[in-house]
């Protein structure tokens, strides 16, 4: 494996919560539905996707198919890492941490060194489910559902931003790559315009796996919520290069188990502010 330094994680960007804490929505979709409140503190998020060669960094390998570069001007490690699952993505934030000094956020079995927890499950597994966030610990972890959706609005529920259908822009070929401009494959990241805080590809090119368990929105007042207690999926968001407009848009909501690993599936890091 490669060295690794913070320097090296695509610029992980603050996202700028600031007086701007406290959300209530009218909206039908997504989590800021009509009737809740939502309360985020802040917290960083990286200005790309994980790509490739981050990846294989880490982990000593690339889940995704190397052969996919659809246009020679791009650079294939800087394509987003996919094929991966939401299994795989909480072993890399640890590995990751602990490479750069940070305390790793998951622990399973007591522990947070991943090389104890075992071969990474091709199924459903109930041991790796029940997964435990240390939410005071520093290290890389994959946003909640909220933290996700806030920052593909614009981090700014008063900005004109907050209402566009895709992150950071009204017209989808601005800011996606989507079915209908993709040619049937991820690109490099950061080839669209970024939303307003500097994140890049939060609509379009791969979806990206989230710390929740997929369940129904509750119109009541939450501060940081995590998702369902519970659940057999995990959710996804964003939308990519394989699917229509409607999946890209920031409140479309989907979700998979969480040894499922697409082609079209990879993820994004966070980090609490702590």
């Amino acid at each position: 494996m490669g060295d690794v330094t913070i320097e090296k994680i695509d610029e992980v960007t603050i996202i700028p919560v600031g007086k701007v804490s406290r959300i209530k929505s009218l909206d039908k979709d997504g989590v800021f539905i009509g009737g809740r409140t939502v309360t985020l503190t802040s917290f960083l998020m990286s200005r790309n996707v994980v790509t490739q060669g981050l990846f294989e960094s880490v982990m000593g390998y690339t889940p995704g198919s190397k052969s996919s570069l659809a246009n020679a001007q791009e650079e294939i490690t800087l394509h987003p890492v996919d094929k991966v699952s939401w299994y795989e993505a909480i072993v890399f934030c640890n590995k990751l941490s602990s490479m750069v000094g940070l305390r790793p956020c998951y622990k399973i079995s007591e522990t947070t060194n991943p090389d104890t927890w075992g071969e990474i499950p091709t199924n459903s597994n109930a041991m790796w489910n029940s997964v435990v966030w240390n939410t005071d610990a520093n290290g890389f972890r994959l946003p909640t559902e909220a933290e996700w959706e806030f920052a593909a609005r614009g981090a700014d529920p008063e900005a004109s931003a907050w209402k566009y259908p895709y992150a950071g822009s009204s017209l989808i070929d601005e800011v996606a790559w989507f079915k209908d401009n993709s040619s049937s494959n991820p690109h490099q990241v950061g080839l669209k315009k970024a939303t307003f805080s500097g994140l890049n590809d939060l609509s379009g090119n791969v979806y990206e796996w989230c710390w929740d368990w997929f369940g129904p929105i509750a119109p009541q007042e939450e501060t940081n919520p995590v998702g369902a207690p519970t659940g057999t999926a995990r959710v996804r968001r964003g939308g990519s290069w394989l699917n229509y407009a409607r999946s890209c848009t920031v409140t479309y909501r989907n979700c998979d188990s969480p040894d499922i690993a697409y082609s079209n599936i990879g993820f994004r890091l966070a980090r609490s502010s702590v």
